[in-house]
């Protein structure tokens, strides 16, 4: 279990596009947005754990709406747009880490029927865009290409016990010399939200809450997932 804390900067040509802006999730309104800035940590110490995947840190830049170079625009609008209308599109940038470790950190020894040891160092370029669908629901779909290392060169093992050390959260993990080899890795994702607009939705607003009820999925050569939440957010 990985709890994700996440800070976000926003800026918009419309004042009033902020309250309903998420890199993750479709704004409600087709105003341009401008850019984003997110700085996002997950990480299981929170829950008191220290296994499987333990931590993860990334940065992510997202651009002014409907201001990307020519060529890229042209190549973008070719793309086919499935169940809605492209609107607004953007490009972004993102650099993070990603550490998966064993159940048992401080066994120094290769442990085979567990997961592992292994850092994620990577690079993304990020295309999104959204638009209404039929119906007038908000859609965001996101194309990504994350390029990176795996192994020792991904500076895991450095990174994990330096942070044990410095907030003194544990013992250090003695089985970063077993991690997988050293190569690189290339892992394209697509991303797609759904915001769903109801009443509850709009009382909340009301009283200051963002409520963002919405479905999404995911596919990338490392992950596919399909999930519902609802994210609530107290404006202050």
């Amino acid at each position: 279990i990985a709890v994700c804390l996440a800070v976000r900067a926003f800026t918009a040509t419309d004042p009033g596009a902020i309250a309903s802006s998420s890199p993750t999730s479709p704004p409600t309104r087709f105003d341009p947005l401008g850019p984003v800035f997110l700085l996002m940590e997950e990480n299981d110490a929170l829950v008191d754990q220290d296994r499987h995947y333990t931590q993860g840190a990334r940065i992510t830049y997202l651009h002014t709406e409907n201001r990307m170079p020519d060529w890229l625009a042209r190549g973008a609008s070719r793309l086919s747009a499935i169940g809605y209308d492209p609107l607004a599109w953007r490009i972004g940038l993102s650099v993070g880490q990603s550490m998966f470790t064993p159940d048992d950190t401080r066994r120094e020894t290769l442990i085979p029927d567990d997961r592992p040891f292994a850092g994620w160092l990577y690079g993304s370029f990020i295309l999104q865009r959204r638009g209404p669908s039929p119906a007038g629901t908000p859609i965001l779909e996101s194309l990504q290409l994350d390029a990176g290392i795996v192994g020792e060169d991904s500076f895991a093992d450095d990174a994990q016990n330096w942070a044990h050390r410095w907030f003194d959260i544990g013992r250090p993990a003695r089985g970063w010399i077993h991690q997988l080899d050293t190569e690189p890795g290339l892992a394209p994702r697509y991303h797609r939200a759904a915001r769903i607009l109801d009443d509850l939705a709009e009382r909340a607003r009301e009283r200051g809450v963002l409520d963002e009820p919405r479905v999404q999925e995911e596919l990338g050569r490392a992950r596919a997932l399909c999930e519902a939440a609802r994210v609530l957010t107290y404006r202050v």
